[in-house]
């Protein structure tokens, strides 16, 4: 079942940059959060994302949020808290970069619902998959800067174990499939 190439203009591009910006800082922090402390700390505060997405949908898009999903998330809230008080490998630095990472997906969530607002939008991308592909290249691209500027000075030890170590080209690729 293959899906047709979407049919994307310039200034739908355009459009989409705050979506593809959000998804690459929502990414990337993440990772600096699991990297920063202990996995499980990470994990357990980027629990906290949709108690971040509706107090950005609601202070900063203006949206209403209704009753019933407020209440929904006191116990998202209460399992994060009871989690992070039993946690024992507590990072300031891996707090700091997990809120960060779901304030860039709670701004993704919202751009990418007012960008899918656009006229006509939803016809030319094609399907909810070519979004999401079109998404991920662009903050792929957004990334690629923060990458070479952090691990750049080490390309060239990449490439030689990639050629020489079929494991890692075969997880690499295949887990870049499985990401899409």
């Amino acid at each position: 079942d293959s899906r047709s190439v979407p049919s994307v203009t310039k200034d739908d591009l355009v459009k989409m940059l705050p979506v593809g910006f959000c998804a690459m800082g929502a990414h990337c922090f993440s990772v600096f959060a699991l990297s920063a402390g202990a996995v499980s700390f990470g994990q357990i505060v980027k629990a906290a994302e949709p108690a971040f997405a509706a107090v950005v949908s609601t202070a900063v898009y203006g949206k209403s949020i209704s009753t019933a999903k407020w209440l929904a998330l006191i116990p998202v809230i209460g399992g994060v808290v009871l989690a992070s008080v039993k946690e024992l490998d507590f990072a300031w630095s891996a707090l700091i970069a997990a809120c960060t990472a779901n304030l860039f997906a709670a701004f993704k969530a919202n751009e990418n619902k007012k960008l899918m607002e656009t006229p006509g939008l939803k016809d030319r991308i094609g399907s909810v998959g070519n979004q999401f592909a079109l998404t991920t290249i662009l903050s792929f691209l957004f990334g690629l800067p923060l990458l070479l500027a952090r691990e750049g000075h080490k390309w060239s030890e990449f490439v030689s174990l990639f050629r020489s170590n079929s494991v890692i080209s075969t997880n690499l690729f295949t887990s870049g499939l499985y990401f899409y």
